[in-house]
């Protein structure tokens, strides 16, 4: 492992790279030097959270999330992918589902996650995803779709990684994903906003209702004291909350940062 940016204040992002290896969909071996952020590297006794970003994204997505996690004292690892300005690209990229997966097992299975947190107290793993810029039934042009999504890439072959990332987008493998999720202990919150830009409202509720053990809350704009208290107070006894605001929009890693990193709290511990 290799520290190749020092952090100059306790809110910047520390950066690490390391070698991994994992095999692509067509069976090739692929060595890669993978960037990735780690707040804490010697590991956290209270847990883990790990962020896997959208499509554009980085370890970045999370960083309002990271500092609360930092005043915390809760570790946070934020994988970037390949192609997104911080891991390289590599020849034949897929960019599918599949292809990330075992880049980020290879990378946290490199990291030994729960061995350098183990032997503190028994920890969890958490782990935060940002949603991807895809919508049900996508069939417009690349150009149209970075146009309506707003989609800020910094160059060609970014915007490559995103216009194929959304492409290799199985939304109707989405489905088994979930059912396995239900019959497992893992707690689960899920954010989202009355106007994001990116993904409708409708698929998300659409996408809820095969959910089990969720309990929906609902806001017009704010989320009081005592309502926050009653979401993060979910994961005693539920398996997790899914919350709507109508007023927010996309980015739900800032604008509800102190929401997820309490939720995240009472996930680790509960």
């Amino acid at each position: 492992m290799r520290r190749f940016l020092s952090s100059v204040h306790s809110s910047q992002p520390k950066l690490y790279e390391k070698l991994v290896k994992f095999e692509t969909e067509k069976g090739k071996i692929v060595d890669l030097a993978a960037v990735y952020e780690d707040s804490l590297s010697a590991g956290s006794a209270l847990g883990t959270v790990v962020g896997f970003h959208g499509s554009p994204g980085s370890h970045k997505d999370f960083k309002y999330i990271r500092h609360r996690l930092d005043d915390m004292g809760i570790r946070f690892i934020g994988v970037n992918y390949p192609g997104f300005k911080h891991t390289t690209t590599y020849p034949g990229q897929c960019h599918g589902n599949v292809e990330r997966q075992r880049y980020s097992e290879a990378l946290l299975n490199e990291l030994d996650v729960q061995g350098k947190d183990r032997g503190r107290r028994e920890t969890g793993v958490v782990e935060l995803r940002a949603q991807e810029t895809a919508e049900k039934g996508w069939r417009r042009s690349d150009v149209s779709f970075a146009q309506n999504s707003r989609v800020k890439v910094k160059d060609g072959e970014e915007a490559i990684a995103v216009i194929r990332t959304v492409q290799k987008c199985d939304l109707e493998k989405q489905l088994e994903h979930i059912l396995k999720l239900n019959d497992m202990k893992t707690k689960t919150m899920i954010t989202f906003g009355g106007r994001d830009h990116v993904v409708e409202k409708e698929i998300i509720f659409e996408a809820l209702q095969k959910y089990k053990g969720l309990k929906h809350f609902s806001f017009k704009k704010d989320i009081s004291d005592e309502e926050r208290r009653e979401i993060i107070g979910i994961f005693k006894d539920h398996k997790g909350a899914s919350v709507f605001v109508a007023s927010d929009n996309h980015f739900q890693n800032k604008k509800r940062a102190d929401l997820v990193a309490e939720a995240v709290q009472s996930m680790l511990v509960h």
